[in-house]
């Protein structure tokens, strides 16, 4: 049948037929002939990034007088159903992509308080042992503390822009 249609299309070309025809009745590629299995197996792999051919997307049959191949309710069923398949995919990938925005918002959050925490957790340090530490403890601990304040400003900053 692809050959068929391959050798039509390209005499409607050198017959040099108009625009609107050969919007119609475009180039077939191997892509836009792939089988789709996406009704036989849901959840394969993959399945959710295909994109539905051309052929499906409202083509409308032209059938000549008299010929044997007339269009049967089951055909415009199969098509129904591969488009609602495709739009029941589409649908929960802009849902995941949703859950994804809302996550890294969060994510954001819990990386400046985890900076804050850490923050704390040096500035209490040097204090923790009664203040009997070293000089150079007491340095070490107010550097670090300093250090997990300025990640904690500077990914705050970064996160709000």
């Amino acid at each position: 049948h692809c050959q068929v249609y391959s050798h039509c299309h390209s005499r409607m070309i050198q017959l040099g037929a108009d625009e609107q025809t050969l919007n119609q009745f475009r180039e077939l590629k191997q892509a836009d002939v792939h089988a789709s299995t996406a009704i036989l197996k849901p959840n394969a792999s993959g399945s959710t990034s295909l994109k539905l051919s051309w052929i499906w997307a409202g083509v409308t049959r032209h059938i000549l007088p008299g010929a044997d191949a007339e269009p049967t309710d089951a055909d415009a069923a199969t098509i129904l159903e591969y488009k609602r398949v495709h739009w029941l995919r589409a649908r929960a990938q802009k849902m995941r992509w949703r859950e994804e925005a809302i996550m890294v918002n969060y994510e954001m959050e819990w990386t400046v308080r985890y900076f804050l925490y850490k923050r704390e957790y040096w500035s209490e340090a040097s204090s923790a042992d009664g203040g009997r530490i070293s000089a150079g403890a007491n340095a070490y601990t107010f550097r670090k503390a300093a250090m997990w304040d300025d990640l904690a400003l500077y990914a705050d900053k970064l996160f709000r822009n």
